[in-house]
């Protein structure tokens, strides 16, 4: 088969690792015997290299055909007679050893393509599933970043089939403690992952990242973590001093400085006050409706627009698209807000964004004799207690157009709140788990 080319050598006795070494140090070209399995041969050139090769009749053809075992520095003497064996025994079944080494490639190619890391399935969830949805851009990148510094890390490179428990341990024990809220949110996304992979067929038995059964038995309870430490609240201006600085806020231009008196006059939180839209505006009914998706606790929330806040709203430039939209048409961000803020504020005060909310939520306490349930709606805080669902049923909507009435009066520098509003009280539950207001 080999020709002239290379001449053709039967060794006298079984080939040695030693004697495979000086063969090719040879330098020449011959194809020797194993002279211990049938079939195999040492391929050597003038150029140095040196190969395996088993050689077999085809029974069909009645022709000589060799296939390659692979190099000497790569396959061992040991390792090429093994698949010498192997591939003598296919030919003695009736199979072509070539044809079915390519099988093997291409089915291990397959078995290789079908094999994801957790950081490209992790992409494909995100983009299946987070990406299309309603979530603020901010949840979005919030998303990402957890993943990208938190989860890839340590488990970006394991292979979903393959993924255990401890890997997932291993990712969020570091900073259970240090992070705890990153952490549960961590944990979160990474049994979505996980379970999005077993519906995809990437994955097989329990999912590694569940909390009970599993991992609760393992990492602290995040309920016990916090009890240790104290409550972190975010800046606040005192509720007496609010509507100073709004008359300073309002000497401002530009759609940051609306935005947060927006946000000031609906207790707002910031993303929802920033991303608002005209679609979202009913002037006539003076409600404000945020969709569900925009909302934390995923909920549509009206709000009622006192005098004050049409007044602004009808001062804005147009009547599409975004209520408050930057230079590039697209919402302002939290920093934006921020900024406009710290302008605003006298020297040496600190106060955030969000804390206007808990300004509200005093002046609420201290000033009115709602219940406390009608700020709560107004703020969107509604729990799971079966009184306050009651409650949330028609949202105390009539209550809370007056509450925003005059918290705007308040701010206008109204001074004293206006004639006190009757509280209301749970004095009975109907069957229907409707209540009614004292």
């Amino acid at each position: 088969m080999y020709g002239l080319k290379y001449g053709l050598s039967m060794a006298s006795k079984r080939l040695t690792a030693r004697a495979v070494d000086s063969l090719r140090r040879a330098k020449r070209n011959r194809l020797i015997s194993d002279g211990d399995v049938r079939g195999l041969y040492l391929k050597t050139t003038a150029s140095g290299s040196a190969s395996w090769i088993y050689r077999w009749r085809d029974r069909l053809t009645g022709r000589l055909r060799d296939k390659g075992l692979g190099s000497v520095a790569d396959v061992s003497l040991a390792e090429a007679r093994e698949g010498a064996i192997n591939s003598r025994r296919q030919v003695l079944a009736g199979l072509d050893p070539i044809a079915e080494a390519a099988k093997r490639r291409s089915e291990l190619a397959e078995e290789r393509a079908s094999l994801k890391t957790f950081e490209e399935v992790s992409k494909a969830y995100y983009a299946a599933k987070v990406l299309p949805t309603g979530h603020s851009e901010k949840h979005k990148k919030r998303w990402q970043s957890i993943m990208r510094e938190h989860v890839y890390p340590g488990l970006g490179l394991v292979y979903v089939h393959a993924a255990t428990t401890a890997d997932i341990r291993a990712v969020l024990e570091p900073i259970w403690d240090t992070k705890l809220e990153t952490a549960r949110k961590a944990r979160q996304q990474i049994e979505q992952v996980f379970s999005f992979a077993k519906t995809a067929g990437l994955k097989e038995g329990e999912n590694p990242a569940r909390w009970e059964g599993n991992l609760k038995n393992l990492l602290a309870d995040p309920r016990e973590v916090r009890k240790g430490r104290p409550v972190q609240h975010r800046a606040a201006l005192p509720w007496q001093q609010v509507p100073l600085f709004l008359k300073r806020l309002r000497a401002r231009k530009g759609m940051a400085a609306r935005a947060l008196e927006f946000a000031i006059l609906t207790a707002a939180r910031s993303a929802e006050a920033r991303e608002a839209s005209w679609s979202e505006i009913d002037l006539q009914a003076r409600i404000w409706t945020v969709d569900a998706s925009r909302m934390k606790g995923r909920s549509v929330h009206k709000v009622p627009l006192s005098i004050q806040s049409l007044a602004l709203l009808e001062a804005l430039p147009h009547r599409t698209g975004l209520l408050f939209p930057n230079s590039k048409k697209t919402s302002l961000t939290d920093a934006a807000l921020s900024k406009v803020l710290a302008q605003s504020l006298e020297d040496g005060v600190k106060a955030t964004v969000h804390g206007f909310r808990s300004s509200f939520k005093d002046w609420a306490r201290n000033r009115t004799s709602f219940a406390d349930e009608v700020s709560e709606l107004a703020l969107a805080h509604v729990n799971s207690d079966a009184t306050r669902a009651a409650y949330a049923r028609d949202e105390l909507l009539e209550l809370r157009v007056e509450q925003m009435r005059m918290w705007s009066v308040y701010l206008d520098g109204g001074g004293a709140t206006a004639a006190p509003v009757r509280p209301f009280r749970p004095s009975s539950a109907t069957g229907d788990g409707s209540v009614t207001i004292a």
